[in-house]
């Protein structure tokens, strides 16, 4: 695929190739699994980000010592952030101490009454916890159905589609055929990655400094698009932008295998990370559950770039 400007805000795209349809459908079906609660709870003063932690231990211990005496569980999942520290970055936070933070508290469990009790339980810490604890966002939260999404592939020929409009219908005849191997094109050329003897001193600078980026779920796993903003870096992202650098900058988070793919044709890489998302969508606790945020965290990732490349081209003068 190949995209040309072509004049103020009008891109030609030309040269796309896909596959025939698949002999199956996707099918996404959901299922119930328990029950949530999310309490998100102010606190605001010296060393909050400390407080918010102590509190969530505290929520947690009480919670626990009265399920247990009511012969209640455990909770299935307890999560934790707290927002106002870069939470989501992991070790690339920046902003170890704040004072004021908001803590994200999710726990999870299979019989409704615990989670009652614990948001029962939430009220006295306004009045008699930690200083500066001032408020629980939304009031006192309430027990909500996990819904989980189950997805597979179901075969065509299993299926007869059909449209009805009233007491009418008409069967519609969807060709089965096996998928064939789309003609890939010729391989994408990339620059290599200059060398200090011919460009001078590499400079570190931050991925967005020469890339945009998008991301988003695919199940558990995210999808994240590295675009290179000019043809001649594509070769310093391929250099610096490896799979194990990737991966180590998410570990954090990722569980599973890193993968990277070209994008030929508009300079970009498309990158994924299985098993990113806690279970994802509706199944994930994180303030984050469908991974729009991976690129934007990815794009603060430092790079090394030889400096005469960030100079302006002749023709942007």
């Amino acid at each position: 695929m190949r995209k040309t400007a072509v004049g103020p805000d009008r891109v030609l795209v030309e040269g796309a190739r896909g596959q025939a349809p698949s002999p199956s459908y996707k099918v996404s079906a959901t299922y119930a699994d328990g029950w949530r609660c999310v309490a998100t709870i102010t606190l605001i003063g010296g060393r909050a980000e400390r407080k918010a932690q102590r509190v969530s231990e505290a929520i947690l211990a009480r919670t626990r010592r009265m399920l247990g005496e009511r012969g209640l569980d455990d909770y299935s999942l307890v999560y934790s952030e707290v927002l106002g520290t870069e939470a989501s970055f992991g070790p690339h936070s920046r902003v170890a101490v704040n004072r004021e933070v908001v803590l994200r508290l999710v726990v999870e469990h299979k019989d409704r009454a615990a989670l009652e009790l614990f948001a029962a339980e939430l009220a006295p810490g306004g009045v008699s916890w930690a200083p500066g604890m001032t408020s629980i966002g939304g009031g006192r939260p309430r027990p909500s159905p996990i819904v989980k999404l189950f997805s597979f592939l179901a075969p065509k020929a299993q299926f007869q589609a059909g449209v009805w409009i009233n007491d009418k219908h008409w069967p519609v005849a969807i060709p089965v055929v096996p998928r064939q191997a789309a003609d890939s094109g010729p391989a994408a050329n990339y620059a290599e990655l200059p060398s200090p003897t011919t460009v001078g001193p590499l400079v570190e600078v931050p991925l967005l400094r020469i890339a945009h980026g998008r991301s988003g779920d695919k199940g558990n796993s995210v999808n994240i698009g590295i675009i290179a903003r000019e043809p001649n870096w594509l070769g310093v992202l391929r250099d610096e932008l490896t799979v194990e650098r990737v991966r180590e900058y998410f570990a954090h988070f990722v569980e599973g295998p890193v993968s990277r793919f070209d994008v030929p044709g508009i300079g970009a890489f498309n990158f994924l990370l299985q098993g990113a998302l806690a279970g994802g969508g509706m199944a994930s606790p994180r303030s984050d559950p469908l991974g729009k945020a991976f690129a934007q965290m990815l794009l603060d990732m430092p790079i090394r770039v030889p400096a005469k490349l960030l100079e302006p081209s002749p023709a942007a003068e």
